[in-house]
């Protein structure tokens, strides 16, 4: 039997984690972007052992942010965050679920998104961003 882990990393400043509603994982963080600037607020990803994808996590937009846009793509990245066996795999790119976050044209303030992020294995996480958008 293959073993995996996935890590859902949309976070870098300040979070929360909960469980809600049927015993869905909830978290909420927090992130200061430059108005108007495409921003990276996360990542998620599943890896094998050997630090092979595991198959990439989807993303689905709860509520979308007021006052720009947040959109989720597939890109090669390194896992920084991996822990314990997956340790050794924060050296080897690979494809993960990013999430990026750009205001409208010329808004400076609060903003903030709900999105869900589920993998194959029934791992389901909604997140809330709060996003600072500063000039």
């Amino acid at each position: 039997m293959k073993r995996a882990v996935m890590l859902l990393v949309f976070t870098s400043l300040a979070g929360c984690a909960t469980e809600g509603a049927a015993s869905v994982e909830t978290h909420t963080f927090t992130k200061k972007v430059v108005a108007g600037e495409r921003t990276w607020v996360g990542n998620s990803w599943k890896l094998n052992r050997d630090c092979t994808a595991d198959g990439i996590p989807q993303a689905y937009l709860l509520e979308p942010p007021k006052h720009g846009k947040l959109v989720f793509v597939t890109e090669k990245r390194f896992p920084a965050m991996a822990k314990g066996p997956y340790e050794k795999c924060r050296d080897t790119k690979v494809d993960m679920l990013v999430g990026y976050y750009t205001s409208n044209a010329g808004y400076v303030g609060k903003d903030d998104a709900k999105f869900r992020v589920s993998a194959k294995d029934g791992r389901i996480v909604d997140n809330t961003v709060r996003v600072d958008v500063l000039k």
